[in-house]
């Protein structure tokens, strides 16, 4: 039962932390084009201004 346990919770910071570093891995090896770029930053403006709507 406690195998399984830490089984899970290593699986779960294993994505947390997998998860960011592969897409900084992928950017690395192939950056973004100016256009996606630009997406981005608006997808992150948006979330911004979301979240301080929802506050």
């Amino acid at each position: 039962m406690i195998a399984y346990t830490l089984a899970v919770i290593g699986a779960g910071i294993v994505l947390a932390l997998g998860i960011p570093l592969m897409e900084r891995l992928l950017r690395w090896v192939r950056p973004l084009t100016p256009r996606q770029e630009e997406a981005e930053h608006f997808r992150r403006q948006a979330h911004r201004s979301i979240d301080g709507f929802l506050r």
